[in-house]
């Protein structure tokens, strides 16, 4: 039996988590966080197997991040299970084609460096906020030809 603590959600803001990650693989790949009510895999095979069986690892019923957003769980492509997961994944996967990425390829790289540069302006970054939503927002406003300054609007 291990004497590993169980799984907090504060564990990711630990100045080095890989060494109870490491454990967690290697003492208890399956583990039960009563805590944190939540099951954590850290077997590239238990996520795989898991990211397959929707029904008994449901993204819909919590989202598929440790502290989804309560109001994003059923409403996004990563947090929905089919046939939801599976109709949208579908409008992804015909918008996204090889000719559409190849046109935005300037845009997306424009776009990163720019949001790379401002973080680093700040000196700090909160991810979500300052680069995954206005990038994801700007990629998208640029296939819908949305102006940059209107792009954010788009994710509403």
């Amino acid at each position: 039996m291990s004497d590993l603590p169980a799984y907090q959600l504060n564990v990711i803001a630990q100045d080095d988590p890989y060494p109870y990650y490491r454990r967690l693989r290697d003492e208890d790949p399956a583990h039960y966080s009563p805590e944190a009510d939540l099951w954590v895999l850290s077997r590239y095979d238990d996520c795989h197997a898991a990211f397959s069986d929707w029904r008994t690892w449901s993204s819909a019923s919590r989202g598929n991040l440790i502290n989804d957003l309560p109001e994003r769980v059923g409403k996004s492509l990563g947090t929905s299970d089919p046939p939801h997961h599976t109709f949208a994944r579908g409008l992804v996967n015909r918008a996204f084609t090889l000719r559409t990425v190849a046109r935005l390829d300037p845009k997306v790289r424009a776009l990163a460096h720019d949001l790379a540069a401002q973080a680093a302006e700040r000196g700090t970054i909160e991810f979500a906020a300052d680069i995954s939503t206005p990038f994801n927002a700007g990629i998208l406003g640029a296939m819908f030809g949305l102006p940059d300054d209107e792009f954010l609007r788009l994710r509403h």
